[in-house]
C-alpha cells in the first residue's frame, strides 16, 4: 500500500485511527447476541452503527468515526501528537513534514491537495 496515493476517506482514516494513534478499531459490546443474523440492511456495529462488510466472527466493525482526512479540526491531534509542520505550497497544495529543518537527514514529508490529507499522509510514513 502506497499511502501517497490513498484518498482522503473511511480507510485512511482507519489507518490513522490504529497506526498513528493507536486507537483499537474493534467495538465489541458486551451481551450483544449476533444469533439472529443481519436485519434486512445486513450487519451493523450495535455499538457505532457502521455497516460491517459481512459476518467475520467478531461482534462489531472496524470504522473510524474520527475524520482525519478531511477535517482540519480531527487531524489536528495528529500535528500535535507528532509534532508535525505544515506548508502551504500553492492553493491547492499542501506539504506536512515531521521536522522544520528542511536538511535533516530523517525528515518524512506528505502532500496532499487538502492539509488534512498531506497530514494523514505525513503522520502514517512517520510511524
Amino acid at each position: 500500500m502506497n499511502v501517497d496515493e490513498m484518498q482522503a476517506g473511511p480507510a485512511l482514516d482507519a489507518l490513522v485511527d490504529e497506526k498513528v494513534m493507536g486507537i483499537q478499531l474493534l467495538h465489541i459490546p458486551s451481551g450483544v447476541d449476533w444469533s439472529d443474523g443481519p436485519d434486512e440492511r445486513g450487519w451493523f456495529c450495535r455499538l457505532c452503527g457502521a455497516k460491517v462488510k459481512e459476518w467475520s466472527g467478531y461482534e462489531g466493525c472496524t470504522v473510524s468515526k474520527t475524520k482525519y482526512s478531511s477535517d482540519i479540526a480531527a487531524a489536528w491531534p495528529v500535528v500535535e501528537k507528532l509534532r508535525l509542520h505544515i506548508d502551504q505550497i500553492s492553493d491547492n497544495s499542501w506539504v506536512v513534514s515531521t521536522s522544520h529543518d528542511w536538511n535533516e537527514p530523517d525528515i518524512t514529508y506528505g502532500y496532499g491537495d487538502t492539509a488534512p490529507l498531506a497530514i494523514c499522509r505525513a503522520a502514517l510514513k512517520a510511524v
